[in-house]
C-alpha cells in the first residue's frame, strides 16, 4: 500500500502524488479505502481511486538507474508486430497503456512511431485512435522520465537522445537576446490655432 506523499504512476493520469488515504464514506460501496491523488503535471486536479482497484494500475516510479538501463536498451526495441485489424490494434494499445508497464509503453510507442514514419513517407497519416494512443503513451513515458530526472517534459526527448547518442551534440543553441526597443520621443503637440 502506498503512503501519503508517495509519488506514483497512475496508468490513466500519469505521475501523481498521494495526498491522503481516505476511508470510504459510502456504506453501499464495499471498497474500504481510497487514494486521493494529485497529478503532478495537471495541477488543480485530484483523483479518488480505490486502494484495491483492479482496473487502474498504480506503481512506484522507476529509479534513475532502472530508467537509464531501459534507455540503453531503447535502440534494441524494434516495436511489436503491426496488427492490421483496427479494433484489435486499439485493444492491444489500450491494454499496454492500462498495464502501466513502462516496457510495454515503450514497445507500443516504438510500434506506432515506426508505422507513423512509414505512413508519412507514403503521404498518409495514422488513424485517429493510433495517433491518440501514440500521444497518450508518449506523454506517460515523458512524465515519468521528467519527474525522475528532474527535467521539464519538453526536454525528455532531447535528454533520451543524448543518453542514446552521447557523441551527438544535442545541446539547444541559445538564441541571441532580443535588442531592447528604442524609446521614441513623443511627438510634439501642435498648438491649437485660435
Amino acid at each position: 500500500m502506498f503512503k501519503q506523499d508517495d509519488v506514483i504512476m497512475h496508468s490513466k493520469s500519469g505521475v501523481c502524488k498521494v495526498l491522503s488515504i481516505k476511508k470510504n464514506v459510502n456504506e453501499n460501496d464495499p471498497r474500504a479505502k481510497y487514494y486521493e491523488l494529485e497529478p503532478i503535471y495537471t495541477k488543480g486536479t485530484t483523483i479518488l481511486t480505490p486502494v484495491d482497484n483492479d482496473r487502474i494500475f498504480l506503481r512506484y516510479l522507476y529509479a534513475k538507474e532502472e530508467l537509464e538501463s531501459m534507455i540503453s536498451q531503447l535502440s534494441a526495441i524494434e516495436g511489436g508486430e503491426w496488427e492490421d485489424d483496427q479494433k484489435l490494434r486499439k485493444n492491444i494499445s489500450e491494454k499496454a497503456i492500462n498495464s502501466g508497464d513502462l516496457e510495454q509503453l515503450l514497445e507500443l510507442v516504438a510500434t506506432l512511431y515506426i508505422k507513423h514514419k512509414e505512413r508519412k513517407e507514403a503521404g498518409k497519416q495514422l488513424n485517429i485512435a493510433d495517433q491518440q494512443n501514440l500521444k497518450y503513451a508518449t506523454n506517460l513515458i515523458h512524465e515519468e522520465f521528467a519527474y525522475v530526472f528532474d527535467i521539464k517534459i519538453e526536454e525528455v526527448e532531447v535528454f533520451i537522445d543524448h543518453l542514446l547518442n552521447p557523441e551527438k551534440d544535442t545541446d539547444v543553441v541559445e538564441e541571441e537576446a532580443p535588442k531592447k526597443p528604442v524609446k521614441k520621443k513623443p511627438a510634439a503637440k501642435k498648438a491649437k490655432e485660435a
